[in-house]
């Protein structure tokens, strides 16, 4: 990956925080509880899930860095969801979670040598992945998200118009 390439990437992860922030103001707060079916999820239960998949990505990508070659686990986000109470978790504290992930990860990220970008482990459902392969995704799965939540509010508007 070249400069250019990198300094993009890890702009456009270290925006994410900002995107979903953005994102959510487009939203009713009176909706972010709403479940399109009973086996989605709501917009809160959405940002919950992604404050516990950057905590996952912090420790998935010292892992690469520190300890290459090593197998990182799977984890059913569905599980947790049902498990861990997404909907009466508190939403601020997400948030922050989100953001104080985003911007650790992103300031190692940025100090790093280029050859540890090369560095990789083995994700126990997906095969090997290296580092920025693992940077890219963590990059757009807020995209993703954001998505379902428009897709929740488009669900959310239907209903209401019904």
């Amino acid at each position: 990956m070249n400069d250019r390439d990198k300094s993009e990437l890890l702009q456009a992860f270290r925006n994410g925080p900002s995107d979903l922030a953005r994102a959510l103001e487009s939203f009713p707060r009176e909706m972010w509880t709403f479940k399109p079916a009973t086996n989605s999820w709501s917009i809160h239960e959405i940002v919950v899930h992604l404050a516990d998949a950057e905590v996952q990505s912090h420790v998935r990508i010292r892992t690469i860095i520190s300890e290459p070659s090593t197998t990182l686990s799977y984890y059913d986000e569905y599980r947790w969801s049902q498990a861990l109470g997404y909907s009466s978790q508190d939403l601020p504290t997400s948030l922050q979670i989100i953001s104080l992930m985003r911007e650790s990860n992103h300031s190692l990220l940025a100090s790093i040598d280029d050859a540890l970008w090369l560095n990789s482990c083995v994700h126990s459902t997906r095969g090997p992945e290296n580092l920025e392969t693992v940077v890219r995704d963590y990059t757009s799965h807020i995209g993703q998200h954001i998505a379902q939540m428009k897709r929740c509010h488009d669900a959310w508007l239907s209903r209401r118009n019904a």
